[in-house]
């Protein structure tokens, strides 16, 4: 019996040993794994411990459509020059090139030998009498040019200067949005009269009242009796070209661009 408990008392104790020796194996494999993991683990400088990882947007597919400006509507009141008298065809008179030059749509409302306060020709009105065209055609700019009619036909001076007024206060009430350009009034190839300039001082002041802006292009036809049609008065193609070259380096810094 004696010899029987000492055998198994041996078996136990190799057991046990052998116990120790898996375990301690079972922790050196951790232990290498462990130190494995550390040293394959990507470094870390000071800098990027403390920063937020940064998030990455993935750019979507569908391109975002560029907005189409609308087409600006720009309305033109005046007189022979502006009607176009004298061009052999109308896209050559100088408002129209102007248009197509920006991307306009024109509203032509010039009519032949008009004026702030003369109905020129028969069945003709003055510009008093024709802004609610102009108001109904809902323009974004509207570009007056005229006085030289003002100054050959019959209405007086007070009635000139009531109608300078009177165009622009109503074209403003019709269109408080719109902007107002003025154009001095432009004579033909000779030397304008001293008239001519009172005028345009009143159309300065009347177009500036309503918040427009007064556009002075001098006398781009002076000396150039070449391009004037037969009748004396109109501009022909290339009279409307000289016009168009000194309404548009005027016109450029002042026109607004719609966004």
């Amino acid at each position: 019996m004696a010899k029987r408990r000492n055998h198994q008392a041996s078996a136990q104790s190799r057991f046990a040993a052998i116990g120790k020796y898996l375990l301690l194996i079972v922790l050196a494999v951790v232990a290498v794994a462990l130190v494995v993991l550390a040293l394959n683990r990507p470094s870390v400088t000071p800098a990027e411990a403390g920063r937020t990882p940064a998030v990455t947007n993935t750019p979507d597919s569908t391109p975002t459509p560029t907005p189409t400006a609308m087409p600006q509507t720009v309305a033109f009141l005046g007189d022979t020059y502006t009607a176009g008298d004298g061009v052999t065809a109308f896209d050559q008179r100088w408002t129209s090139r102007l248009s197509v030059a920006n991307g306009w749509t024109e509203v032509n409302a010039g009519v032949a030998t008009t004026g702030y306060a003369t109905a020129g020709a028969s069945d003709a009105r003055p510009y008093t009498e024709r802004v609610a065209e102009i108001v109904a055609a809902a323009p974004d700019i509207v570009i007056v040019s005229g006085g030289r009619f003002d100054y050959l036909g019959s209405s007086s001076a007070a009635a000139v200067s009531a109608g300078i007024v009177d165009t622009f206060t109503e074209l403003r009430a019709g269109l408080p949005e719109a902007q107002i350009i003025a154009i001095g009034p432009i004579w033909g190839d000779s030397a304008p009269p001293a008239r001519l300039a009172e005028i345009a001082s009143e159309v300065r002041v009347a177009v500036e009242a309503t918040g427009g802006s007064f556009l002075d292009v001098g006398q781009p036809l002076e000396g150039r009796p070449d391009v004037i049609a037969d009748d004396g008065v109109s501009p022909t193609d290339e009279g409307h070209a000289l016009l168009l070259e000194a309404i548009r380096t005027a016109i450029e810094p002042v026109v607004t661009a719609r966004p």
